[in-house]
């Protein structure tokens, strides 16, 4: 039961990391890109695991 917690924690990263990407750079359409990339790469790490 490893696998949800780690796509939660991966998720949870990558959002953290958008968010101050967003606040630090305030290029948003930049972070947002950086926002939508994070989630088919949580769901491929999903089906990998």
């Amino acid at each position: 039961m490893k696998t949800l917690p780690m796509a939660i924690l991966v998720t949870l990263t990558a959002y953290a990391g958008f968010a101050s990407l967003a606040i630090a750079t305030r290029i948003t359409p930049f972070a947002y890109v950086l926002g939508a990339a994070a989630v088919p790469v949580v769901q491929v790490l999903h089906l990998m695991h």
